[in-house]
């Protein structure tokens, strides 16, 4: 696994290098103003409006936007000049947008700025009291005791159901689900699923798979636990929840709620639904309400019954190479504080108070139902998931949908065995053909790979088609 991840890193470096070298399309062109700091940022994103309320409310440290069409063209721009000492001042990372590509790996080069001393040295009245956020959340950002990312928002790991489908299934709802208790806990579904092959646990059980590998992955040291006893158990129950209707292409097309409703997914996480805005609970309670249905909120499939996930929403990092960290560090600071953390740009917000009061002001009065003690107890569960979350960390959607995807299709859809999979899985290997290159351009990317153990480059095809091959090394 660790030539997996090597070679990851060495793809992204070839396409930064290559898109560097051919430049940028964006819509704006970047300030040279020494005054201004920089953020790139793909056109029409709605924290654009939130930085341009900052502008306004500062004479000083204003932020230059620079916009790109779509997310694929910044993402590599940023990547290549982050890695070769340059790039904008501030890194926004949405995963909406699909993140920043090796976020990892660049914060294990120190790429960015260590917000632990930035956050020492601010003696101001704005400094930042640890006491107003959640922690653990805040602490999905230091790597080897340095605070490189600094998260605005998160996603919670949780499921929606009914209790009328519970009910159905006979699933005790004072359980939550675990890796040790599901198929006990699951068992009426699972055999009713077995029989109608209409019927699926999980509404797209594909990204419990990625969950777990992810888990058994440290993107930061490269290392893994894919060989481990508990792993391997932990397929085998996953395994026994993938049900005929899985493995129908169409199955996870239908609306979640949808699905839910008429009683062909069990479960769907509350980011499939609506992402991480807490109004959303209200339109999903009003919803599941309207169709005579008692929504629930449960903690999804995990390790321990004490365990409680949640995902990195948005947040920022400052490059390392800026000469203005501190009024880089203002910027974030703002987008931190408890009246900009209010807005729905930013999704479920970090700071404890910002957070109480979203989810108080949830609007139901638009859909027409008032707020009675069935939808009180619906949010306190939402509240008490969120109290308890313990783990928090990156998507890694460039590794679970460019790298393992097709196994993890082809294992929940029948075409591979469970032994096939696992093989996979614990040795993937990677082979890139990249895009046509002249001969010094090719040049520069195998000097660029020589540093790398795990993989090895060759160049095939006649000129002006000839291009550089990406694969692992041979053991």
């Amino acid at each position: 696994m660790n030539k997996i991840i090597k070679t990851i890193i060495s793809i992204n470096i070839c396409i930064f290098m290559l898109l560097t070298l051919f430049g940028c399309n964006t819509t704006d062109e970047q300030d040279d103003s020494k005054d201004f700091l920089t953020i790139y940022i793909v056109n029409e994103h709605p924290i654009i409006r939130l930085i341009e309320e900052y502008n306004d409310s500062t004479t000083s440290g204003k932020i230059n936007i620079v916009d790109f069409q779509d997310n694929n063209t910044l993402n590599s721009k940023l990547s290549a000049e982050l890695m070769a000492g340059k790039g904008p001042d501030i890194v926004l990372y949405d995963s909406n947008y699909n993140g920043v590509s090796n976020i990892e790996k660049m914060m294990a080069l120190d790429v960015f700025a260590d917000y632990n001393e930035l956050i020492k040295a601010d003696i101001s009245d704005s400094a930042i009291d640890f006491n107003n956020y959640y922690e653990n959340i805040l602490d999905s950002g230091v790597y080897n005791g340095k605070r490189f990312f600094m998260p605005i928002s998160y996603i919670p790991d949780i499921l929606i159901t009914t209790a009328e489908a519970c009910d159905k299934y006979k699933i005790n709802l004072n359980d939550s689900i675990t890796y040790e208790n599901a198929e006990n806990m699951l068992s009426e579904c699972l055999s009713k699923g077995n029989e109608s092959k209409d019927i699926s646990v999980f509404y797209y059980i594909n990204e419990e798979l990625y969950a777990l590998i992810d888990s058994n992955i440290d993107f930061f040291s490269r290392t893994d636990t894919l060989k481990s006893d508990e792993f391997l158990n932990n397929i085998d129950v996953l395994s026994d929840l993938i049900l005929p209707a899985d493995q129908n292409d169409t199955s996870n097309n239908r609306d979640p709620l949808d699905s839910i409703l008429q009683g062909n997914t069990m479960f769907a996480s509350l980011y499939q639904i609506t992402g991480s805005e807490p109004n959303g609970l209200g339109y999903i309670y009003y919803y599941l309400k309207s169709n005579e249905q008692t929504p629930l909120i449960m903690n999804n499939l995990s390790d321990s019954k004490n365990t409680f996930s949640a995902y990195i929403d948005k947040g920022f990092l400052i490059n390392n190479n800026s000469n203005k960290k501190e009024e880089a560090f203002e910027f974030v600071k703002y987008m931190l504080s408890e009246n900009v953390q209010c807005n729905s740009e930013i999704g479920l917000p970090v700071n404890k108070t910002a957070q109480k009061k979203l989810i108080d002001e949830i609007d139901l009065e638009g859909y027409g139902i008032e707020k009675d003690s069935e939808y009180n107890e619906f949010i306190n569960n939402y509240s008490d998931v969120l109290e308890g979350i313990n783990r928090c960390g990156f998507r890694n959607d460039y590794f679970n949908y460019s790298i393992i995807d097709d196994i993890v299709s082809q294992y929940v859809s029948g075409d591979i065995t469970k032994e096939q999979f696992i093989k996979e899985v614990q040795s993937t290997k990677i082979t890139a053909a990249l895009d046509p290159m002249n001969s010094y351009e090719r040049r520069i990317v195998h000097n660029v790979l020589t540093d790398f153990k795990g993989v090895t480059t060759i160049s095939e095809g006649e000129e002006p088609n000839r291009h550089i091959i990406v694969k692992p090394k041979k053991d």
